[in-house]
């Protein structure tokens, strides 16, 4: 008889699946994709949910396995996340993470805007630092880090009031680095404020001013932008155009190009990692490229990491401002006080007075009154922008320092209750207020169910977890705090 190629072939994949040492054949996948190197990454949940297991590797061999023993594998484990509804700007954050000595390793499942990313990254846990980030191809993903999201047999650390305050943490220079903004007046009634500000007002500081040590101007291309890369066109948002000095006033990690020339000519543009393999399938060996941005030629100069999420600055892509005058604005003048539309941020020196210095540019300010029409300039620190500014064309949807406060209050006040709580339940007086049952399987307290008292954790020290725990209930939470 002969065998055709169909049958063999099924008869080889059947043999590979029966061998595949990183899904057993009484395992449920939960969450599972292949690397861009061609590695595989499995989160799976025994028979039953017996036990939960990470394995790293190829189908015949098994590099990494956690933990080795399957015993209480759910309490070694715990999940993250943060949820966000939007238009344009949602948010769906997963995270599960371990640790394996001094080595955390964080499985993500990353939605913003448009784009999911997927994949594991390795961190030190004495230093801090990431050791690497294996990314995963999107198109191999099976399962979903969220359907952990609420499941109490795994640690869940909701961190929403960590979150949103952990806004800019990322920068190095966050501490020092302030955006400008312009009080409106109509004679000397106040009417407004406006985040954006004049081109030349950077410029001047930095003269003017010793406390400025630099300037960074965003003008951001409004609406959707149209990308042409040979045949393809996509519609982009986001798009920045920005001063040279970017990489010395945030803090943006360059992958290829000079960080301190890539922006200096006209025409150039800096690719964010994401919108590299959007475009070109690679983020390697793309300096020189061409590319079409809304008619205009533009010369790829840089790419750089995708900046995380918790910034109040989604950008995409960075054109060189000295773009604006043959890209934009064909009457452009970055010297003239003509009109006011694109974001200023200062790098302070350590130390600087505030206050001192928002009297300084309010005197500017007077100086130039009848430009501004009785406009006041000043100062505001980044890190405050998220919660606290809510100004005239803000560039993001800003948080809520107030929600923010109210959850911080019910979790203490949920902390406190808790906290005596637990005191009872330890003297055996554990169901005379009818507050908390316990059962030899949960305990509950006002719908919080878990193997132990949720705040137990305070015992040990770990009040922030404790009181984002109690006050999750209002909204899934960040896992930031993972990364810094």
């Amino acid at each position: 008889h002969i065998i055709s190629m169909k049958a063999i072939l099924f008869v080889f994949l059947l043999f590979v699946l029966q061998t595949d040492n990183l899904l057993k054949s009484d395992e449920q996948l939960l969450f599972g994709f292949t690397t861009e190197k061609g590695k595989r990454v499995v989160l799976a949940t025994g028979k039953g949910g017996a036990y939960i297991v990470y394995r790293f590797g190829t189908s015949d061999k098994v590099e990494l396995e956690y933990p080795k023993s399957t015993v209480q594998s759910w309490e070694k484990m715990t999940y993250s996340g943060y949820f966000r509804g939007s238009a344009t700007e949602g948010m769906d954050m997963n995270y599960v993470s371990f640790k394996n000595g001094k080595t955390m390793y964080i499985l993500y499942q990353v939605y913003q805007g448009d784009e999911t990313k997927i994949g594991i990254k390795i961190k030190n846990t004495d230093t801090g630092a990431i050791i690497a980030d294996i990314r995963g191809v999107k198109s191999t993903q099976k399962g979903d880090l969220s359907t952990l999201r609420g499941d109490d047999r795994i640690k869940q650390s909701d961190e929403y009031v960590s979150f949103e305050r952990s806004y800019e943490d990322f920068h190095v220079n966050s501490k020092n680095i302030y955006r400008i903004y312009l009080n409106l007046h109509k004679d000397s009634e106040f009417v407004g404020t406006d985040c954006e500000t004049h081109a030349p007002f950077g410029p001047t500081v930095k003269d003017r001013m010793p406390e400025v040590i630099n300037y960074l101007r965003l003008a951001k291309n409004d609406g959707q932008t149209l990308i042409s890369v040979g045949t393809s066109k996509f519609l982009e948002e986001n798009v920045y155009l920005a001063d040279s000095s970017l990489a010395s006033v945030l803090t943006v990690h360059f992958l290829e190009g000079d960080p301190h020339t890539s922006l200096i000519k006209p025409m150039h543009v800096v690719l964010t990692e994401s919108r590299a393999i959007k475009y070109f399938g690679k983020t390697r060996e793309l300096l020189g490229k061409s590319m079409i941005i809304d008619g205009a030629n533009f010369t790829v100069s840089g790419i750089v990491e995708d900046l995380p999420v918790n910034s109040h600055l989604k950008m995409s892509m960075f054109l060189s401002h000295s773009s604006l005058a043959a890209f934009s604005y064909s009457n452009y003048d970055e010297t003239a006080w003509v009109g006011n539309n694109e974001y200023t941020y200062l790098l302070m020196k350590p130390g600087t007075d505030l206050a001192a210095f928002n009297r300084k540019i309010a005197d500017l300010s007077s100086s130039l009154k009848e430009i501004l029409n009785n406009g006041v300039y000043q100062a505001e620190p980044m890190k405050d922008v998220h919660l606290y500014s809510n100004k005239g064309y803000e560039p993001d949807v800003n948080g809520s320092a107030k929600l923010v406060w109210i959850m911080l209050t019910i979790g203490i006040f949920i902390l406190v209750i808790a906290t005596g709580n637990e005191s009872r339940s330890r003297s055996g007086n554990t169901k005379s207020d009818g507050l908390v049952a316990y059962s030899t399987h949960d305990a509950v307290f006002y719908g919080v169910a878990r193997t132990e008292s949720p705040c137990r954790d305070v015992i040990a020290g770990d009040v922030v977890d404790c009181i984002s725990i109690s006050a999750g209930s209002y909204g899934s939470a960040a896992a930031a705090r993972l990364f810094s």
